[in-house]
């Protein structure tokens, strides 16, 4: 049973189980600058309004207990991916495993001090470039637009907010996309 908010939208949530805040941040604004400010960004564990389905699971880093069986998709880092059976759908995302559906290439700082790379994954190439030269932000970044994926927003879309202004303070190339399929829900 689907519930909808005053606007006619499906309300999705998005639980995060993280440390930093950093990746739930980041989805939160990839929400808004997809045209998706209804979906919910949460804390694994916090109540979630009866308007909301609970479509997405997000686990960064090694997690407390949770229970991933509720939940339609679990997004989870490769080498943590046992922890999320019994979920109905897994989506996993790694910094260095070329396993994972999703995988972080290519990351450098630029000469204007600026972090590009590339998300590789479900036959795609996406671009990124974020300011501030601060190699930290790739992982959180890689984890949000998985679950972002995972709730389904296009992974085109996905990359377009990442590398927008209004989400970053500075983004100096825009958004760079090869697109060699697409994913969607």
């Amino acid at each position: 049973m689907k519930s909808t908010t005053d606007c006619g939208h499906c309300t999705k949530a998005v639980a995060i189980v993280e440390k930093d805040g950093r990746a739930a941040a980041l989805l939160k604004k990839i929400f808004l600058n997809c045209g998706r400010e209804h979906n919910l960004v949460v804390e694994y564990g916090d109540p979630l309004p009866p308007a909301a389905t609970k479509p997405v699971l997000l686990l960064c880093g090694d997690a407390a207990e949770f229970d991933p069986r509720d939940w339609s998709v679990c997004v989870v880092e490769r080498e943590l991916s046992d922890r999320a059976a019994g979920a109905a759908r897994t989506i996993t995302f790694s910094m260095v495993r070329n396993e994972a559906d999703f995988t972080a290439r290519d990351v450098r700082t630029t000469p204007n001090g600026d972090v590009a790379f590339e998300i590789v994954g479900f036959g795609v190439i996406g671009r990124v470039r974020l300011p501030g030269g601060d190699l930290s932000e790739v992982a959180g970044a890689l984890a949000a637009a998985c679950a972002a994926v995972g709730a389904g927003i296009p992974f085109a879309d996905v990359l377009t907010a990442l590398n927008r202004r209004e989400l970053q303070e500075s983004c100096t190339d825009g958004l760079m996309y090869k697109s060699q399929g697409q994913f969607t829900e």
